[in-house]
């Protein structure tokens, strides 16, 4: 049985820390203090 993990991030730095905690799904959002928005095409 295989686990999916999936991480939400707002910033380089965490999507390099997902990576290498194993993360197999990654979500870009902002706001994550309000639940996580889409992201500004600027992000």
């Amino acid at each position: 049985m295989s686990v999916t993990v999936e991480v939400c991030i707002d910033n380089l730095e965490s999507l390099h820390a997902a990576i290498n905690g194993g993360a197999n799904r990654i979500e870009l959002c902002s706001s994550l203090e309000l639940g996580g928005l889409t992201p500004s095409y600027g992000l």
